[in-house]
């Protein structure tokens, strides 16, 4: 909030403006700024996602977690990043977990269909469809996700993978213009990963 205060005589006029989602506004532009300039520098683009999805931290997600398509067409966790740095050796076992194509519902399912999954509350049933086994269990309950967004990664017509964003905090469930933001970074990374891989 933003307080102004006025003092006329015998009154005391004060006026709050919220300004959160101008600041906001001016985050996401920062955001996509950096990540362009991220994507524009390097042709190695498993370390140039690896930098970028550490900006989405905390700005966009609690963690998030890229995992591409190999030319064999399976899945592969190649980024896993948490803004905490304790829990980062929870990403690394997170890393072990990459969604497959039997999966039914939430990343396989994106990538099948091209569009994005957007979760603003992430209850308890609805997770137990998103886990494989009980280590996976163990990982994601001690990682506690609240809300999620999973973009597709496509350049050409083609889809590269997926970019899933997570939040744990309870007080800012995923909206709309999150997704928008979330959807250009993934555009902008899969142009910098098709681009990478033709040179």
């Amino acid at each position: 909030f933003n307080a102004v205060s006025h003092i006329l005589p015998g009154r005391h006029l004060s006026i709050l403006r919220d300004v959160t989602e101008r600041k906001r506004a001016e985050d996401a532009l920062e955001l996509l700024a950096a990540t362009g300039q991220l994507l524009s520098e390097s042709l190695d683009y498993q370390v140039t996602l690896q930098n970028v999805a550490q900006l989405a931290v905390p700005l966009l997600a609690d963690w998030c977690v890229l995992d591409l398509l190999t030319e064999e067409g399976e899945l592969e966790r190649l980024v896993a990043v948490h803004a905490d740095p304790t829990k980062q050796p929870l990403m690394e076992q997170l890393k072990l977990h990459p969604p497959t194509w039997e999966d039914a519902h939430g990343l396989a399912e994106s990538i099948r269909s091209s569009t994005p999954v957007f979760i603003p509350k992430m209850t308890p049933e609805l997770l137990d469809l998103f886990i494989r086994n009980p280590e996976h269990r163990k990982i994601i309950d001690m990682l506690e996700p609240h809300s999620a967004l999973g973009v597709p990664l496509v350049a050409r017509g083609r889809i590269l993978g997926t970019w899933t964003f997570i939040r744990e905090r309870t007080d800012r469930p995923y909206n709309d213009a999150d997704l928008r933001l979330a959807q250009t970074m993934a555009r902008r990374a899969a142009l910098a990963i098709d681009s990478s891989r033709l040179y």
